[in-house]
């Protein structure tokens, strides 16, 4: 069939259209429709679904931008067995991409033009090491010009023509199969590595492209417009022949196998087809601009740029309507709005798109959210049977949006309220935060290292022919005992088939070195599914490595770590020891977070995993939940969580092909993880259990959940808009946090009982100082630790109140002590009472003679003067005197209220004067007086 394909190819010339009239019956459903029938129908390619628009772990932090992502495993030789993507050797798809943030940010562009987009399908079609440029020639002619109908004398092909630098020819032989296939001379035109080159990244798979360019006008040569920006004649379709390698030194050589990457704009095809030179104009946009002129009254669209769109009205359609696709698209995929990375990019895409809606449009605040929900149904309707997840997350979508709203105001009167001016350049930074990619380092000898560095070289362990590592076993040489657990891995014969250090393959490595070891099987478990991975030891008949990280690349374990003794030499045995602390605390900690999900579901009802953490010490687990998750709900989920640990519910490891495993009635699944088949299913309970749990999941787990005994969840809190963070123990850590929370509210409640009867009153700010460092130090149960925090601040509040009073009453008394006992016409003492506490005491009292009390208080000193009424000018002259001594900028006065039977000035230090040095200068101020 392949082989008439071509020879029908070959023999069928393009149709020349001088009269070519564009078609009403190309709807954008049907544009991609067509793309995807041509491809799977006729050319034997599988059609892939749509990758979501939020990277995995280890694709970076920008969303989803090209349609190759998900097949970059292909393209480096990483793919793993059993994977989704092994095997497959053509494949054709719609790919959801957003463009907002690095180096493709076409943000600031949306509205000002026709043609930029925050989100954009990408039609694409990929051969990986099968067929190259001739057979993509000639399916992109044939499509565009027998199933498109797009008249060959409208478009232009352009070719790689060289580079002298880098000693590259040009592509001729891309030029001669268009030439070959009925292209005129005069519209075969070589660019250079700007247009024509394509490379994954600063290193790795490149290679050429043919691009192909339409012209809107026809019947006439614009060669000279082609990559020239102009508007006439854009491109529509981009093919990139894959077939080098560009190593570190920036050269370039030939990859063993050829890939074929094409990438073509839906929305710039759906235009071009509907007889359009605008994005704008086409089914994908039109009914949102009816929706907006209908709802908000504005006048109607009119397709208006630059200075004629003179109320900017044409340029806030184009940014709604285009905001209203990439945030129902991003949120349907799982995002959420808040505060950094992603997340703050969605969230300043919903803001702009209120700001135009109420500003431009004049939408009233309370009906805001609501439109934007009404956008996001017409984006659902018009992609909703391609990308399902936005019919299946309509609602989730409109109450995002309303909620989104509902803060933004908030915001804004926050803003208003403390004069709060934000610029555009601070949203500009944070959307402008810079990429990267996972990466685990690990502490021995020789410093930090970086696993990934062994990485590389792993290929040429595949085209010796060395086979991958069977890990199977990190699930088998685990079982359960009377004793506790047990780890066979004694029983597992090993061998050593690749040692890398460095960055090269090599037959042995000594004491003190750092290499990665390669092993014919192991278990192992290498880092992968947020669970982190194992620690051990190898042991060879020459020497002894001491394992500090394990990764697993195309198939490969790699064992990291510092050889501790002798040497490591190729193709010997091995005997695998594993840390087996460390191992039981990962399995409990990952049944763990498989309970708390369940539990979370049931509980909490809408929410969704998004991620977890899992230390042998303790785990964190990140899920999306709109609204917070009351003290209620928090006692709720760890109760239920406890009950199934006491309950014994068994925990069976269950491996079937993926499409059986999708089939099962409530499977619970990372959306977007690429799992391989068979996929290993971990269920908890069974028909008879008051508990289900099933998960895919690769990690290692108990075998029961009796086994975790205990867990507790140590904190609970928001690290985004919309998404919570779940951190807890389980097991012995669990019991002893529990035990510590008991003591804990053991000792509150003695403090609270002997405040109240006002008992050991001398040994209450010691108390208090020691829960207080408990709550800083120790681990707790979070429940635990928000009741003592509440009802800490009551008892140190009701404290403070007793020693006030205490402190009063003495205060008093040695005042009343003072003027019964002293002959003096004015009475100064130096206390160490606060400012408001003196006025207090002397309010309640009555005085016969001027008192001065000067006092060092926590944080600065203070002087009361104060006398009776009769004598109000002996005060006015002691602050006067007092000021002229110490100066105006080291003493102020104020008025004090001390009972209005007396007149009462306060004087506060300032700068270096001291309470000392205050009284001193009353003190002879006084004396001279007298005198």
């Amino acid at each position: 069939m392949y082989l008439r394909i071509l020879f029908r190819l070959h023999i069928s010339s393009p149709r020349l259209h001088p009269s070519w009239r564009y078609s009403s019956s190309w709807s954008s459903s049907n544009v991609r429709g067509a793309f995807i029938s041509y491809f799977k129908d006729n050319h034997d390619h599988v059609h892939v679904p749509s990758s979501s628009v939020i990277p995995n772990k280890k694709q970076g932090t920008y969303f989803t931008n090209a349609g190759m992502m998900q097949f970059k495993p292909l393209f480096l030789g990483a793919v793993q067995p059993g994977s989704r993507l092994e095997g497959l050797h053509r494949a054709v798809n719609s790919q959801k991409c957003i463009r907002v943030g690095g180096k493709h940010n076409d943000l600031e562009d949306v509205g000002h033009d026709l043609t930029h987009h925050t989100f954009f399908e990408m039609l694409g079609s990929w051969s990986f090491g099968d067929y190259f440029k001739q057979e993509s020639c000639q399916m992109a002619l044939e499509l565009l010009t027998q199933v498109y109908n797009l008249p060959l004398d409208r478009l232009y092909f352009t070719y790689f023509g060289g580079d002298e630098l880098l000693g590259l020819a040009p592509d001729v032989e891309c030029r001669d199969m268009w030439l070959a296939l009925g292209v005129p001379a005069n519209r075969v035109l070589p660019f250079g590595m700007k247009d024509n080159f394509w490379d994954m990244g600063e290193t790795g798979p490149c290679g050429p492209c043919t691009e192909i360019h339409f012209d809107h006008v026809g019947s006439r040569t614009s060669s000279h417009l082609v990559n020239a920006d102009s508007p006439e004649v854009v491109e529509i379709w981009n093919l990139v022949f894959m077939q080098y390698n560009r190593k570190h030194d920036r050269s370039l050589e030939l990859l063993p196998s050829q890939h074929v990457d094409t990438g073509m704009g839906l929305e710039r095809m759906t235009a071009v087809l509907q007889g359009s030179r605008s994005n704008y104009d086409t089914d994908l946009f039109q009914p949102l601009f009816r929706r907006i002129h209908k709802v908000t009254g504005a006048p109607a669209y009119q397709g208006l740029t630059g200075a004629s769109d003179h109320h900017r009205t044409d340029q806030a359609y184009r940014i709604l309507a285009d905001h209203a696709r990439m945030m129902s698209v991003a949120i349907a995929d799982g995002l959420l709005p808040g505060r950094d990375g992603l997340q703050h990019k969605l969230r300043l895409i919903i803001h702009r798109a209120i700001s135009e809606l109420e500003v431009t449009f004049r939408t009233a605040e309370t009906e805001s959210g609501n439109m934007l929900g009404d956008l996001s149904q017409d984006v659902v309707e018009s992609l909703g049977e391609t990308y399902p997840e936005l019919a299946r997350k309509s609602t989730k979508i409109r109450e995002v949006l309303q909620l989104a709203a509902d803060q933004y105001h908030q915001l804004q009167k926050k803003i208003k309220a403390k004069k709060i001016h934000q610029s555009s350049s601070s949203n500009q930074t944070q959307l402008e935060k810079s990429d990267g990619f996972y990466r685990r380092g690990f502490k021995c000898e020789a410093g930090m290292v970086q696993a990934e560095l062994f990485l590389p070289k792993l290929a040429d362990l595949q085209e010796k022919g060395v086979a991958r590592t069977d890990d199977t076993y990190k699930y088998t040489v685990y079982a359960r005992t009377s004793e506790g657990h047990d780890f066979s891995c004694q029983d597992v014969e090993a061998r050593v088939v690749g040692i890398v250090t460095g960055a090269e393959l090599c037959g042995r490595v000594s004491k003190g070195h750092v290499c990665g070891v390669v092993l014919d099987r192991t278990c192992f478990y290498s880092e992968s599914g947020g669970q982190a991975a194992d620690t051990g030891h190898l042991r060879t008949q020459d020497g002894v490595l001491e394992v500090l990280d394990v990764q697993v690349h195309a198939g490969y374990v790699v064992h990291v770590g510092v050889v501790v003794e002798g040497e490591v030499v190729l193709a010997q045995s091995v005997q695998m020891e594993l840390d087996q602390v460390r191992r039981v605390g990962h399995m409990c900690s990952h049944t763990g977070t498989h309970l708390l999900n369940a539990v979370l579901r049931a509980v909490l009802q809408e929410t969704k995993q998004l991620g977890s953490d899992v230390q042998d010490n303790k785990f964190s687990f990140d899920f999306a939940s709109v609204g917070t998750v009351s003290p209620e709900q928090t006692a709720a989920i760890e109760n239920l969580v406890q009950q199934h640990i006491v309950e014994g519910h068994s925990v069976s490891h269950l491996q079937m092909e993926l499409n059986v495993a999708m089939a099962m009635e409530d499977l619970t699944m990372m959306e977007d993880e690429d799992y391989p088949s068979p996929v290993q299913v971990i269920r908890i309970g069974g028909e008879s259990s008051p508990l289900t749990s099933l998960e895919l999941c690769g990690g290692t787990h108990v075998s029961n959940t009796s086994d975790l005994d205990g867990f507790c969840v140590v904190n609970l809190k928001g690290v985004a808009q919309g998404t919570k963070r779940a951190t807890c123990v389980t097991g012995q850590v669990a019991r002893q946090a529990i035990e510590k929370g008991q003591e804990l509210e053991s000792r509150l409640s003695q403090l609270v009982s002997e405040v109240k009867s006002g008992e050991n009153m001398d040994a209450w700010t010691e108390k208090v100082k020691d829960i207080n460092t408990s709550l800083s130090q120790d681990l707790l149960p979070k429940l635990v630790r928000d009741r003592v925090r509440e009802q800490l601040d009551v008892t140190v509040s009701r404290i403070r109140t007793e020693q006030n009073k205490l402190q009063q009453a003495s205060l008093q008394q040695m005042v009343l002590g003072l003027a019964s006992n002293s002959s003096e016409d004015i009475m100064i003492q130096h206390f160490t009472f606060d400012g408001k506490l003196m006025m207090k005491a002397l309010s309640a009292i009555e005085i016969s003679k001027p008192v001065v009390l000067v006092s060092d208080g926590e944080r600065t000193s203070y002087a009361l003067i104060a006398a009776p009424q009769s004598m109000a000018g002996i005060c006015k002259s002691l602050s006067t005197s007092c000021q002229d001594e110490l100066g105006a900028s080291s003493v102020t006065q104020s008025k004090a209220k001390c009972g209005q039977d007396k007149a009462a000035i306060l004087l506060t230090l300032k700068g270096r004067a001291t309470a000392e040095k205050l009284y001193t200068v009353l003190r002879d101020i006084v004396e001279s007086g007298s005198r």
